[in-house]
């Protein structure tokens, strides 16, 4: 079952029959998926460098997704192994590294990629989106 911090008293009601009839269980948090516009910032950042390079969004998102991997930790017979994940996977805090290495990278590497806020950005997603790259 999910519980909202809200539900404090009800979860708690459950932790106790759980307890009282003997039945094992998990309690973990539930991580927040990232927000649709570090989502399409990111995307935008993956065509735009496509575009300048001749390569597709998707080679550029492989070639991130190798350069600064992301892990998360699973329990196999006891042990603990890192095991790598995807854009799809990552939680907030994730995306928000994901993306910061990405655009220092893009930077560094000499690419025009504007911060998500300035109207720079707005423009190159319209631009690519009325291109059909996005």
């Amino acid at each position: 079952m999910i519980f909202k911090p809200s539900d404090k008293q009800r979860a708690l009601l459950f932790l106790d029959k759980m307890i009282e009839r003997r039945k094992p269980f998990k309690i973990e948090p539930i991580t927040e998926t990232k927000t649709l516009s570090q989502n399409s910032y990111l995307w935008l950042v993956f065509t735009h460098i496509a575009f300048e390079t001749g390569n597709t969004k998707e080679d550029i998102y492989q070639y991130y997704l190798k350069k600064f991997p992301t892990f998360k930790e699973i329990e196999i017979n006891g042990e603990i192994h890192q095991v790598q994940i995807t854009l799809s996977k990552f939680d907030l805090m994730q995306c928000k590294v994901f993306i910061d290495n990405v655009t220092i990278d893009a930077r560094q590497e000499g690419f025009d990629v504007p911060d998500p806020e300035d109207k720079k950005a707005v423009e190159m997603y319209n631009y690519y989106k009325q291109i059909g790259q996005l």
